[in-house]
């Protein structure tokens, strides 16, 4: 006797139909097995896979609305991703049902193994926190899983960009900014619950620019090379910094303990902006014509000037970065290269006040304190 159910459903097919005429649900299953038959080959014919329990049956739910019909469609599948999608294609083939035209339309395929394993995954965590209530762990390994498990319950997503937070930040007068979610995670572990992860070091959101504008803003930075970078990129965007606080040399917040969390923040430095920006907004004797006429010189040459206090080297634009890597600080860059976001952004490390380039490249945001110029 031929299957009318599934063994194990990996997917279901939802879809609608409209038939300009008043026919029935049965009628609308016929049209989909006479329509789509050898379409796909004997392997993917919808009648047989339903008959051998690849395809669920049927289901088809039709209601008469003047002189039309509108139906939906749902089909169960154990097939693969590939197949099953092949499926739902071929019944958007079907343009009669009886003797009038008809038009279905595929609204999703939905992966049911998904919503199982989110139901897994909260149940799995249910009976983990059952078994931590009721027996007492016995390793330190098993007490670090759990507070984790509470850390990650805590997050949220903060504004449009979706930002990690923990749950009521926004209600302490004073917000610690760090990078990112394993950043504010550790934070949680240590009892901190004023957090927010800024989401790198690229663009910096416009939520957490006007947060600063409402809140006192303590930034957490990691303990390395990449920190500086992360600092001038908020300065540029505007955010409005009142504290800094600084992870030990060569740590990352991620990856501190508790008292070194508490001590760090204890040794937060208060921040005068005006007084960082100083340096970087120090007038470059040199006009915006000037620059141009230099860029349209060197125009096709490949090469490079930089210029430091100490004097003035030309390179090859092939090798300018591994040049930059070299020097402390520079004052002002010329060059026939194309302005990249690694070269811009290794050109803001070095505190360089005007940039002359080719063009600009994919640059998601120009900072304002410093002058770039480019002829194209």
């Amino acid at each position: 006797m031929a299957k009318t159910y599934l063994d194990s459903t990996k997917y279901i097919i939802y879809a609608h139909i409209e038939v300009g005429g008043q026919v029935s649900q049965n009628d609308i299953v016929g049209a989909i097995f006479g329509q789509t038959e050898g379409l796909l080959g004997p392997e993917l014919d919808i009648r047989t896979l339903v008959n051998n329990g690849k395809l669920g049956r049927l289901e088809v739910v039709a209601s008469v609305k003047g002189t039309r019909t509108f139906g939906s469609i749902k089909i169960p599948s154990g097939l693969n991703a590939i197949e099953t999608s092949l499926i739902a294609a071929s019944l958007e083939a079907v343009e009669r049902v009886g003797p009038y035209a008809a038009k279905v339309i595929v609204d999703k395929i939905e992966d049911t193994r998904k919503e199982k394993r989110v139901k897994i995954v909260e149940k799995a965590k249910q009976y983990y926190r059952n078994l931590m209530n009721t027996e007492l762990p016995d390793t330190k390994e098993l007490l670090s899983e759990l507070i984790s498990l509470a850390a990650e319950d805590q997050i949220i997503e903060y504004g449009p960009e979706r930002l990690p937070a923990v749950k009521g930040f926004d209600t302490y007068d004073e917000v610690i900014l760090v990078e990112g979610r394993a950043d504010v995670i550790n934070l949680v572990k240590a009892d901190i619950y004023n957090v927010v992860g800024i989401g790198g070091a690229n663009k910096v959101p416009q939520s957490i620019v006007e947060l600063s504008k409402k809140k006192t803003i303590i930034v957490f930075l990691d303990g390395d090379s990449g920190a500086s970078m992360i600092l001038k990129n908020l300065i540029s965007a505007g955010v409005e910094i009142d504290y800094i606080a600084k992870a030990p040399e060569g740590k990352e917040v991620e990856e501190l303990t508790r008292k070194e969390i508490i001590k760090s923040l204890r040794n937060r430095i208060e921040f005068h902006q005006d007084e960082e920006q100083k340096p970087s907004e120090e007038p470059v004797n040199v006009s915006e014509d000037e620059i141009k006429q230099k860029l349209q010189e060197m125009a096709g040459t490949n090469t490079t000037k930089i210029i430091t206090k100490k004097g003035a080297k030309e390179v090859s634009s092939r090798y300018v970065l591994k040049e930059l890597e070299k020097l402390d600080k520079v004052e002002e860059f010329y060059g026939d290269v194309i302005l990249t976001p690694r070269l811009l952004n290794m050109l803001l490390e070095k505190q360089a006040k005007v940039i002359g380039v080719n063009r600009l490249g994919a640059i998601s945001q120009v900072p304002k304190h410093i002058k770039i110029i480019t002829i194209s």
